[in-house]
């Protein structure tokens, strides 16, 4: 009995938070995957207002590089329905928000560590199992390689 391939299936469009060296490497090892690709990116700038404006001149000068859109904040990108799964590679402290938040709008992650920090971690305790949108964690090391 043979069965044929589904080819009716588009492609993953992953949004990507951060802007940082693991971004380049998440977006090296997605350049040459068929079945995936970077369609969007965000950055959660901090510091000063000097700082945080020239955080998001490096996202738009990214963007640009890469062909996606630049999404003017998580919210934006988390609520894109053209996003069907997220790279969660922003600082460590945000993690525990932006994993609760794209499950809850049904996106696939995967999640740089540390999935969350101690000061998020008791709050994890607190949550219902939530079935739905797949989840990876990704150790930092071999991405660079751009096996996708």
């Amino acid at each position: 009995m043979t069965t044929e391939l589904d080819t009716t299936m588009s492609k993953l469009r992953v949004g990507m938070v951060g802007i940082g060296f693991i971004a380049d490497w998440h977006s090296n090892g997605f350049k040459n995957n068929p079945d995936a690709a970077i369609t969007g990116m965000c950055h959660v700038p901090f510091g000063d207002e000097k700082e945080k404006a020239a955080e998001m001149d490096r996202l738009k000068k990214k963007c640009a590089g890469l062909g996606v859109r630049a999404h003017a904040s998580f919210e934006s990108m988390v609520d894109d329905p053209d996003i069907d799964a997220l790279i969660i590679g922003s600082i460590n402290p945000y993690h525990f928000e932006q994993i609760k938040s794209g499950i809850a709008h049904g996106k696939h992650l995967m999640v740089e560590k540390p999935v969350v920090t101690d000061q998020t971690a008791e709050r994890g305790k607190e949550r219902e199992d939530i079935s739905g949108p797949q989840f990876c964690l990704q150790r930092s090391g071999a991405e660079g390689k751009g096996h996708y």
